[in-house]
């Protein structure tokens, strides 16, 4: 695999992400299962690891073969920010606010209502954080089926981009 990456050049995404897909094992006992209702937790955690590999095998095609030199965390993105984590925030700030303005008391309901939403961002902060790849992908899948007129390498390559700074040097 190394001496296909080593030929940038003369490879591409979709012949990296070909031999990637061609070695992944398929669950074949879950996907000849001929109940459509199936509820066999082996048949679920195989399908589901399945689209994982599948998944891995896409993101990581791409970032073999599209040019970066850093990760995303340096530019300070954080996807599901605005959804889940910023309305906690905002709640916090509101109750630090007016937990300031009463003289900023140890106890009480104000202080209360105060460590609790404080808490509430911080836990929603780390779980998101924990949860941002989950999350770029499900974007990712979300938009490829929304419109299936969109191009699969197009999106990678902006998901590849979006997420990394490029530099000519």
């Amino acid at each position: 695999m190394q001496n296909l990456l080593q030929k940038s050049n003369s490879v591409t995404s979709p012949a990296v992400l070909s031999y990637k897909l061609h070695h992944i094992h398929l669950p074949s006992a879950a996907i000849l299962c001929n109940d459509l209702l199936c509820t066999n937790r082996d048949h679920i955690d195989a399908i589901s690891a399945y689209a994982d590999a599948i998944s891995d095998a896409c993101l990581s095609a791409a970032n073999g073969c599209i040019p970066h030199t850093c990760h995303q965390h340096s530019k300070g993105r954080i996807p599901g920010w605005s959804e889940r984590v910023d309305p906690f925030r905002q709640k916090s700030l509101l109750w630090h606010k007016i937990w300031d303005e009463c003289g900023r008391p140890r106890s009480g309901v104000v202080a209360d209502c105060m460590r609790r939403s404080r808490a509430k961002y911080h836990y929603t902060l780390r779980q998101v954080r924990r949860d941002e790849n989950d999350i770029v992908r499900q974007r990712l899948a979300d938009a490829l089926v929304g419109d299936p007129s969109r191009n699969f390498w197009a999106e990678i390559k902006k998901y590849v981009i979006a997420t990394q700074l490029v530099y000519i040097v």
